[in-house]
């Protein structure tokens, strides 16, 4: 089954699911979750011409405050 993302969100759904990932991985809690989205800010990752790096950047606020991230994460990209 295909995920129901916004063909042009598609690298945003795909960069997002990455980096939040990422910072689930180094986290046990909340407040570890919003301190490793602002070592992800400071280091600024480089994203391709074609993602929109502030979408990224609010989708994860979004996602690291969520009960379910992932799930906020697909909402935001969501097919509408």
């Amino acid at each position: 089954m295909f995920l129901p993302v916004r063909f042009r969100l598609r690298e945003t759904f795909a960069y997002s699911c990455e980096f939040y990932s990422a910072i689930i991985a180094r986290s046990k809690t909340k407040a570890d979750r919003i301190r490793h989205l602002s070592m992800y800010r400071r280091l600024s990752p480089c994203l391709e011409d074609y993602v929109d790096a502030n979408e990224v950047d609010a989708i994860l606020e979004q996602a690291v405050n969520a009960r379910n991230g992932l799930k906020t994460i697909l909402k935001r990209c969501a097919q509408e």
